[in-house]
C-alpha cells in the first residue's frame, strides 16, 4: 500500500512505526500577540463587507415569495339568437353544448376548469344552474330554479340561491352534491359570495351577514354588501351600504371600518385567495387592502389596475377576481382620457414612469419597457436610466396598438389608415392601407380588418385573408370569432380554420 502522506518515499520494510516529526518551537507571548494584533485588523476590514453579505442573504430569505399567477386554460363565450330564443355556448372555438333556452349568465374559474351558468337570465324566477367542464360534459345540473350564483375561484364548488326553495345551497362539483346553507331559508337573500377553496358561503340578506363554513354559522348585523370571504371565513371583506365604508368582520361577531367612502362604481380586484384588495375612494386614490393595514398606490383621481387584468382576471358581480397576489404588480391609472403608468411593490409604495398617455400602456416582455400614445407619437419608455427615458418611434399614430403575444413587437394604425408594426426601437414596417381595427394574436402576430369588412390574420411576415363582409370580430386567449353581415358566428382554436358556430345572433356593440 503506497503511503499518499508527506513521507511518501519511505519504506516500512519492516513494520517499523514511521519517525516522529521533530517538534517546533512554541511562539512566544510577543509572537502570539502579534499574530492576534494581524487578524483583528484583518476582521475590522472585512466585517463590512461580511455584514452586508449577511443583510443581503437575511433580506432574501424574510422577503415574502411571490405567488404564481394562475392564467386562464379555456375562453367560453356565450351567444345568444333572439330568432329562435337560445344560446349557444362556444369553448375554444367550438360549440361545446347543445343550445340552450334563454340568455345564460355564467362565468368561467379563474384557470377556465368550469363554467357554470343560469339558463333563463332574464326571467323572474331565474332558470337551471348549470356546471360544464371545457369539453363540454354537464358536471352538475340543480334541479331548483337559480336566480343568483357565486363559482369558487378554483372551481369546486357553486354556491346559488334558489327561488324554488326559497334558500343557499353549496355545491361541491366533484361529489356532485349539494346542501342548503343553514339560516338562508326566507332570508331575502340578495348578494352570494364563495370561499377560494368552495367551502365557506358568505350571503348577505335583510338583516346583515352571514359566513357558514360547513360546520358553523356566524353573523354580521348591519346593512352590508358582501365583497369577498377567504378560506374558512377568517377574513370578510363589505361594504356598509349607509355610507360606502369598506369594512372587515374579523370573526367575533364586530366591524372594523378600514377605508370610508370607498367608490363603488369604479372597478374593485380580489386576490385568488380572498385575502387582499384593491379599491378606490371617493377621491379616486387606489389603495390595497391586506391583513396588515391600507396601502396607497398609483396617483389620484383616476381608476387604477393591473396592466395584465384581461389575461389574469375574471368579471365578478362587484369588480374581478385576480388570480395571483396584487403586490408587485404594475398598475396604470386612467383619468380624464389620458393614462399613467406605476409600479407597486412589496410595501405598497409605488413610483409613477409615464404620464398623460393617451392610449393603453402595454408594458413589454422584459418588464422595464412600454409602448404608449402621446401627443400622436408612438413611444418607448425605457427603465434603464435613472429616471428612465422616451423614445419617439413614429408620428400620426392613433390609439389603437396592441403588442404581440410574446410582449415584443407592437402593431398600431396611423392617421391614414395604415396599419404598421415594429420591434424595439426598430423601423416601422408597413403591414397593410385602409386598416379599421388590429387586435394582437394569442400565438404571434395579429389581426386586422379593412374599412371594406375583410379579416386577415398577420403572421409576421405574410398577410393571410380569413373572411369577407365581418362586422365585428375578437381575439381571446384560446379563441377568435367573427360575426358576419348576417349576424352569424364564425370561431376558430387555431386562428385559421373557422367553423359557424351560430346564427342569427345579437351582434355585440
Amino acid at each position: 500500500m503506497k503511503n499518499k502522506g508527506k513521507n511518501s518515499n519511505y519504506k516500512n520494510n519492516a513494520g517499523a512505526p514511521p519517525p516522529m516529526p521533530q517538534r517546533k518551537n512554541a511562539p512566544s507571548p510577543e509572537e502570539l500577540q502579534a499574530k492576534m494584533d494581524k487578524s483583528k485588523k484583518k476582521l475590522i476590514k472585512i466585517a463590512p463587507v461580511f455584514l452586508i453579505v449577511l443583510t443581503l442573504v437575511f433580506i432574501t430569505i424574510k422577503r415574502p415569495p411571490r405567488m404564481n399567477v394562475v392564467h386562464m386554460q379555456h375562453s367560453y363565450k356565450s351567444f345568444y339568437s333572439e330568432v329562435s330564443g337560445k344560446s349557444t355556448l362556444v369553448v375554444d372555438g367550438r360549440a361545446a353544448i347543445t343550445a340552450l333556452m334563454g340568455e345564460l349568465r355564467g362565468k368561467a374559474s379563474v384557470d377556465g376548469g368550469v363554467y357554470a351558468a343560469i339558463e333563463n337570465a332574464g326571467a323572474a324566477d331565474g332558470g337551471a344552474l348549470s356546471i360544464y367542464s371545457p369539453d363540454g360534459n354537464t358536471l352538475y345540473r340543480s334541479e331548483n330554479s337559480a336566480v343568483d350564483f357565486a363559482l369558487s375561484p378554483d372551481g369546486t364548488a357553486a354556491l346559488y340561491y334558489s327561488s324554488t326553495g326559497d334558500a343557499a345551497f353549496l355545491i361541491d362539483i366533484a361529489a356532485g352534491q349539494e346542501t342548503e346553507v343553514p339560516g338562508s331559508r326566507g332570508g331575502n337573500i340578495r348578494d352570494l359570495r364563495i370561499s377560494p377553496d368552495g367551502k365557506t358561503a358568505l350571503c348577505g340578506s335583510d338583516t346583515g351577514l352571514f359566513v357558514w363554513n360547513g360546520t358553523d354559522t356566524r353573523a354580521v348585523s348591519g346593512d352590508f354588501f358582501p365583497i369577498s370571504v377567504s378560506n374558512s371565513g377568517e377574513r370578510v371583506y363589505a361594504v356598509r351600504r349607509s355610507d360606502n365604508a369598506l369594512c372587515r368582520a374579523p370573526g367575533d361577531g364586530s366591524v372594523i371600518e378600514l377605508l370610508p367612502d370607498i367608490d363603488i362604481a369604479a372597478p374593485m380586484i380580489m386576490s385568488f385567495d380572498g385575502t387582499q384588495l384593491l379599491v378606490h375612494d371617493s377621491a379616486g386614490q387606489a389603495h390595497i387592502i391586506t391583513g396588515d393595514g391600507t396601502h396607497k398606490v398609483g396617483g389620484e383621481g383616476g381608476v387604477t389596475l393591473p396592466i395584465d387584468i384581461g389575461e389574469n382576471a375574471m368579471p365578478e358581480p362587484f369588480g374581478f377576481t385576480y388570480g395571483g397576489t396584487l403586490f408587485t404588480a404594475v398598475y396604470t391609472t386612467h383619468s380624464n382620457g389620458e393614462y399613467a403608468l406605476y409600479a407597486t411593490g412589496d410595501d405598497g409604495a409605488s413610483k409613477r414612469f409615464i404620464a398623460d398617455s393617451e392610449s393603453d400602456i402595454l408594458v413589454r416582455a422584459n418588464g422595464s419597457s412600454a409602448y404608449f400614445v402621446k401627443n400622436g407619437e408612438l413611444t418607448l419608455f425605457q427603465n434603464s436610466t435613472k429616471n428612465g427615458s422616451n423614445n419617439e418611434l413614429d408620428s400620426n399614430v392613433t390609439t389603437r396598438l396592441v403588442i404581440d403575444a410574446k410582449k415584443e413587437s407592437v402593431y398600431y394604425i396611423n392617421d391614414t389608415g395604415e396599419l404598421r408594426t415594429l420591434k424595439g426601437k426598430g423601423n416601422p414596417k408597413l403591414i397593410a392601407d385602409g386598416a379599421e381595427d388590429v387586435k394582437a394574436a394569442f400565438t404571434k402576430g395579429a389581426y386586422y380588418t379593412t374599412s371594406g369588412g375583410e379579416l386577415y390574420y398577420y403572421d409576421g411576415k405574410n398577410s393571410v385573408k380569413i373572411a369577407s363582409g365581418v362586422t365585428a370580430f375578437d381575439v381571446t386567449p384560446y379563441m377568435v370569432y367573427y360575426f358576419d353581415e348576417f349576424a352569424d358566428v364564425y370561431a376558430s382554436s387555431d386562428g385559421i380554420a373557422f367553423t359557424r358556430v351560430a346564427e342569427n345572433v345579437r351582434v355585440e356593440e
